[in-house]
């Protein structure tokens, strides 16, 4: 009673203050770092300009077409511009798919396996005890666990919608099959989901 009434969501209420704080610091830095990409490219092309308004009054005041060395620093500056934005480009993608493909679906598999625990638990203590309604509310909370780890209709992996998207917020292991990102994780996804329905 103490664990399921006081300890479970107690621990529940401080994860999810965690992860709501990670899920802020991520959106809000990521929105952060993309805008300052923005104002690093704007200040260069910029830069940009001016090599070329010089370039131009090179040319005005003394009909030289070309300056190799202003020609150079423009060259440089435009490949450097084009580098950088591709390599911020790529650090931010990798940083979004290590958060939300990878942490994510971790996140909701370890909350998945302590509510998996949890409804084992509360089949054992239907087993053990006879009154009618502690057995009914046992029932009940089992039902509620069973809820939070898949809500779909489907009760086998074949039955499961072609669009794996389309199972977000169909509980965790759900979410977790709406997620799928790396090589091999669509099927453990779907072998847990399946142990799940043999369970159940």
């Amino acid at each position: 009673l103490l664990m399921r009434e006081h300890i479970l969501p107690s621990v529940v209420g401080l994860d999810q203050a965690n992860f709501k704080h990670l899920d802020t610091a991520f959106s809000e830095g990521r929105q952060t770092a993309r805008h300052w990409l923005y104002a690093f490219v704007a200040v260069a092309i910029v830069l940009g300009a001016i090599l070329l308004e010089t370039q131009f009054k090179l040319y005005a005041s003394f009909r030289r077409l070309v300056n190799p060395a202003m020609a150079a620093g423009l060259a440089a500056l435009v490949i450097s511009i084009l580098m950088f934005f591709g390599y911020a480009e790529s650090i931010m993608s990798e940083i979004r798919s290590a958060k939300e493909d990878a942490f994510d679906s971790v996140h909701a598999l370890s909350k998945a396996k302590a509510i998996a625990y949890s409804a084992n638990a509360q089949e054992s203590v239907y087993l053990l005890v006879h009154d009618k309604a502690e057995k009914a509310h046992q029932t009940a909370q089992f039902n509620d666990a069973a809820i939070l780890l898949f809500s779909g209709s489907a009760e086998d992996v074949r039955q499961l919608p072609s669009d794996l998207k389309s199972l977000k917020n169909q509980g965790l292991l759900g979410d977790e099959l709406a997620n799928i990102t790396f090589a091999g994780e669509e099927a453990m996804a779907k072998k847990a989901l399946q142990g799940w329905f043999d369970y159940v």
